[in-house]
Formats: C-alpha cells, structure tokens, sequence
C-alpha cells in the first residue's frame, strides 16, 4: 500500500508543476501539458487548491522515507505551490493550513492513521533530528506566509482578502500552537495588519471581533496571570 501512496503523492505533485505556468495567479499554458494537466487546470483554482489540500489532510498519516527524510513529500508539494498559478489569497489557505499539519507533525501520536500504516510518530519517535527538521519545515512556511501577506498589502491593495488571510492564520495558530508571549504577539500584529487592511468593514466587523474574543477567551483560559494581565487589554483594544 506504501509504495503505491508514495507514487501516487508525488504523481500528483508532478501533474501540478506540468500544469503550472509560473504562479503569481497567471492562467496556465497547457500546449505542453499532459490531457491530465490540461484538464485539471482547465476546472479553475478552487478544483487545484482543494486537491492540495486534500494532499495536505492525506500527508498527516503518509510516513516518510528512510533516506528522502519524514518531510519529503510535504517538502515537494511546497516547492510545486508557487510555480503553481494560484492567486495569493489560494496560496495563503494552503500555507496556512500546512502549518496545521506540521502542528499534527509534532504530536506524540498522530491524530489519525489508516489500518497498520506505520506513521511518522512511530517511525521517528520525535527524535531530534525528526524535530530540527520539522522545525525548519515550519519556519521556511511561515516566512513564505508573510512574504505573500506583505505583497498582498504592496501599495495598500490588500484590502478584504488580506485582511481575511491574515484572521485565517490567527484562528489556525492559536488552536494548534504552544501559548507563549511570541505567539500572542504574531497574532496581535496580524489582528493589526487586518484591521488596517479593512477587516472592520467586512460583514461589519463580525470575523474581526470574534477572533479578537477568540484569542481573549484562550489566553483568558490559561493559567498565566502575567500574560492575562498584559495581553488581554491590549486585544480587546483593537475592537473598540
């Protein structure tokens, strides 16, 4: 069964790369380009961004290669996303949720398997070398996140669709990452960025203010009063 997931994963990511015409939103040329690429390109965005992120789902329980690494597949199908043409706003979903899943990664047990599947929790043990390059997996996502943030905001065009990226990334960190001071800063200066973006005006405010009340609620949870008694006014600040 291993054998034919791992080919079919990286089929997969070769069939977008062949379809792909340099990203940055640019349609597809398919004169080159298999039946299966011209056609998968040809049913829009939102059918390649689902793919890949059902690509992304499937990879929590797909394990690594003792010589390509645990990451290996991920790996690839980051490389293929921005040759890809996918608007910035599909590139940010996809990032962000692989930051959901290099989360999963760092679970002791893996939140889901198939059958007798050896995933990477067992086959790697959260070893230190398995958490160095998970490590550097997350950080190469996370600058490529705020690169395409940042050049969604360039000449203040940003507008709704950066300011909604940028609350999708707040409610995807939180949940899934350790609460630390670093973190509720990242999240604070995102809320910020939204805000400035327009956040406030989109369906009235409403998203804006439940992610505000959402990060208040959480660090409102913890057990840390220092944290409670810096951050917690400082958010709630943002929706005043």
């Amino acid at each position: 069964m291993l054998p034919q997931i791992d080919a079919h994963m990286k089929a997969a990511i070769s069939l977008l790369v062949e379809g792909g015409s340099g990203g940055d939103g640019q349609q597809p040329s398919t004169s080159s380009a298999s039946p299966a690429a011209s056609g998968l390109f040809a049913q829009g965005e939102d059918r390649v961004r689902e793919l890949i992120l059902y690509m992304l789902g499937l990879l929590v329980m797909v394990p690594g290669h003792p010589e390509l690494g645990p990451f290996y597949i991920l790996q690839g199908l980051l490389t293929a996303v921005p040759k890809l043409p996918l608007t910035a706003a599909a590139a940010l979903q996809i990032h962000t949720l692989t930051l959901a899943l290099t989360s999963a990664y760092a679970q002791r047990t893996l939140v889901y398997r198939v059958g007798a599947v050896v995933g990477n929790d067992e086959l790697y043990g959260q070893g230190e070398g398995y958490r160095e390059e998970l490590a550097g997996v997350t950080r190469t996502c996370v600058t490529e996140t705020l690169r395409i943030l940042h050049e969604m905001g360039a000449g203040g065009a940003g507008g709704a669709a950066q300011a909604k990226c940028a609350l999708d990334l707040v409610n995807t960190l939180l949940p899934h990452y350790t609460l630390t001071p670093p973190l509720l800063d990242f999240a604070y200066k995102l809320i910020e960025l939204a805000s400035r973006a327009g956040a406030g005006n989109m369906g009235g405010g409403v998203y804006l203010r439940n992610t505000v009340a959402f990060v208040v609620r959480t660090v409102e949870a913890s057990e840390f009063v220092d944290l409670i008694n810096r951050v917690v006014p400082k958010f709630k600040a943002l929706v005043k």
